[in-house]
C-alpha cells in the first residue's frame, strides 16, 4: 500500500488533529462486548457424527488444507473413519483411516523427517488401514505407516516440531511411558527413525502431557511443555516445564488450582498483541506463578500475568480452558481459547472467546457445546478460526461440530482510495467529534483499531502509526 504524503507535516497534522479529539486522552465511548465478525455457513451441511477433537493445517505437496480428527466415523455424509481432509465442499477420507474398533484422534501436525512432509495423527488408537501403529502414525499422501513401536499409551493432544540444535525433530506427550520400548517419562522425540526420552521426562500417571509448544521467552527456542505433572527431570516443575534440547526447567512456578489441590494445564499458544511474542496457558487452574489467574495467564521469559479476569465455568467445577489459536491479518492478531467455560471476564461466552490484547468478547451468542479444538486458516477468503468440538450451533448458525468464525480486522484506509494519509486522520476525527459520535455500531467498525469497544487515543496511535509507515 502506497502510504499517501508520508512523514511531511505529521506532527503537526497530528498534534491538530489530537486537539480536536472530543475528551483528549479520555476513554471514549464502551461499546457492547461482542467482537468483530461473523459465523459463517460452511459446514452446514458438512457436519460430523461425533466429537471433533483435533485440527491442523497442513500441505503435503498440493497446497494447504484443513485436517481434521476425533471420534467421528462420518463428516459430509462420507465415511472417513476419524481423520479426514477437507477438500472444497466435501470432505475426503486418508486411505481407510484409523481402523473403527480404536478410540479418539487427539492430535494432528505436520512433519517432514526427511521423505517430505507428511500428517502426524495421534491420539488412543493401535491400529491405521489394519496396521499396528501404537497411538501415533504417518499420512504420507498416499498411504499410513507406523512410528517404530510407538506408544504404550495415548497421546492426548500433544504433537510439535522442535529443533534442539540436532535438526527439526518430532515431539510427542500424553500417558504413556514407553516409547518405542524404551522407557520415556509421558514424552517422547522422534527423529525419523527412533524415539528417545528427554531425560526423566515428567511424572504423573494420567494425562500427564497435554500440550506442547515451541517458544523463545528470552533464553533461544524451547520447548514448552504443559499438562498433569508436579516435576519435570526430577526437579519441581507444576504444570508447565520448558526443555532446552539438554535439560528442564521450571517455568516461573508453574499453576496450581487453589480450590481443587491441582494443576493441569491443556492448551499452548504464543501470541503477539504488538508488544512482543508471549506464551499463553490454558487449562484448569486459578494461578500461575502465585499471581490470581482464573484458567488462562500468560508467561513473558519473567512473570505471570492473568488475562483480564480470565475463563469460568458456571456453575464453577474446575473446568475451562482446553484449546488455543491465534488468527494472524497483517500486523494484527487475535487470541482465541476454547473449551469447557461459558464466561470470559464476566461475560457470557459459551465455550469460545477472543482477547485483542486488552480485552475478552464472544463471538456472538458461541456454542451451545463444549469446545474441543481451534486452529487458523484462510481458504482465500480471509483468515478465519476454524472450531471443533461437541457443539451442534455456532452463533445460532447450524455446524455440526465444526465451525468457522471470519473476523473482521479494521483497514487503516477508511476511505478506501489506496493511501493511509490525512483523509483517514480527518476521518477518525470526525468519528469522535461529529453529529453521530463514536456511539455508532458504523464509526467503531472502521476506527476501532485495537477492539476494545471504544473509539479513542488508543485507535489513534494505531492509526498514526500506519500512516507513518511504522506498520
Amino acid at each position: 500500500m502506497n502510504w499517501g504524503i508520508g512523514n511531511r507535516g505529521v506532527g503537526l497534522a497530528v498534534g491538530l488533529m489530537l486537539s480536536a479529539v472530543p475528551g483528549g486522552v479520555g476513554p471514549g465511548t464502551a461499546f457492547g462486548q461482542s467482537a468483530a465478525g461473523e459465523w459463517l455457513p460452511r459446514f452446514a451441511g458438512l457436519g460430523a457424527d461425533k466429537i471433533v477433537s483435533a485440527l491442523t493445517v497442513a500441505d503435503l505437496g498440493d497446497g494447504p488444507s484443513l485436517y481434521a480428527g476425533g471420534g467421528f466415523l462420518v463428516a459430509g455424509g462420507a465415511m472417513v473413519n476419524m481423520v479426514a481432509r477437507l477438500e472444497g465442499n466435501q470432505w475426503v477420507a486418508l486411505g481407510e483411516g484409523i481402523d473403527l474398533s480404536q478410540g479418539m484422534v487427539w492430535s494432528l501436525t505436520e512433519y517432514d523427517d526427511g521423505s517430505g512432509p507428511a500428517l502426524y495423527v495421534a491420539g488412543d488408537f493401535t491400529g491405521a488401514a489394519g496396521k499396528v501403529v501404537n497411538h501415533i502414525a504417518k499420512w504420507d499422501g498416499q498411504e499410513w505407516w507406523p512410528l517404530g513401536e510407538g506408544m504404550n499409551g495415548t497421546i492426548r493432544g500433544a504433537l510439535a516440531v522442535y529443533d534442539d540444535g540436532n535438526g527439526p525433530a518430532l515431539y510427542a506427550g500424553g500417558d504413556f511411558w514407553i516409547a518405542g520400548g524404551q522407557p520415556a517419562n509421558h514424552i517422547a522425540k522422534w527423529d525419523g527413525n527412533e524415539w528417545h526420552a528427554l531425560g526423566e521426562g515428567v511424572d504423573g500417571i494420567a494425562h500427564s502431557v497435554r500440550a506442547l509448544v515451541v517458544h523463545d521467552d528470552g533464553t533461544g527456542p524451547a520447548l514448552f511443555v504443559g499438562g498433569n505433572f508436579s516435576t519435570a527431570g526430577g526437579q519441581p516443575a507444576v504444570g508447565i516445564a520448558k526443555w532446552d534440547g539438554q535439560q528442564w526447567h521450571d517455568v516461573g512456578g508453574g499453576v496450581w488450582h487453589e480450590k481443587l489441590s491441582s494443576r493441569l494445564v491443556r492448551g499452548l499458544v504464543v501470541y503477539d498483541d504488538g508488544s512482543g511474542p508471549v506464551l499463553i496457558a490454558t487449562g484448569q487452574f486459578s494461578s500461575a506463578g502465585g499471581v490470581p489467574a482464573s484458567g488462562i495467564a500468560q508467561w513473558d521469559g519473567q512473570s505471570w500475568s492473568a488475562l483480564g479476569d480470565g475463563l469460568a465455568f458456571d456453575p464453577p467445577i474446575g473446568m475451562t480452558g482446553r484449546r488455543l489459536a491465534v488468527v494472524q491479518a497483517g500486523a494484527r492478531s487475535l487470541l482465541y481459547a476454547g473449551g469447557r467455560f461459558t464466561v470470559a471476564d464476566g461475560l457470557e461466552v459459551n465455550y469460545l472467546a477472543q482477547w485483542d490484547g486488552t480485552s475478552w468478547a464472544a463471538l456472538s451468542t458461541g456454542m451451545d457445546e463444549e469446545v474441543f479444538s481451534l486452529t487458523a486458516f484462510d481458504e482465500g477468503d480471509g483468515p478465519a478460526l476454524f472450531a471443533g468440538g461437541n457443539f451442534s450451533t455456532a452463533g445460532g448458525v447450524a455446524s455440526p461440530r465444526f465451525a468457522k468464525w471470519r473476523p473482521d480486522f479494521p483497514d487503516f484506509d477508511s476511505d478506501d482510495d489506496g493511501d493511509v494519509d490525512l483523509i483517514d486522520l480527518e476521518q477518525f476525527v470526525t468519528c469522535r467529534s461529529g453529529p453521530a459520535s463514536p456511539a455508532t455500531p458504523e464509526c467503531r467498525a472502521v476506527h476501532d483499531h485495537n477492539y476494545d469497544q471504544r473509539v479513542d487515543l488508543a485507535d489513534f496511535q494505531f492509526l498514526q502509526a500506519a500512516f507513518t509507515g511504522a506498520r
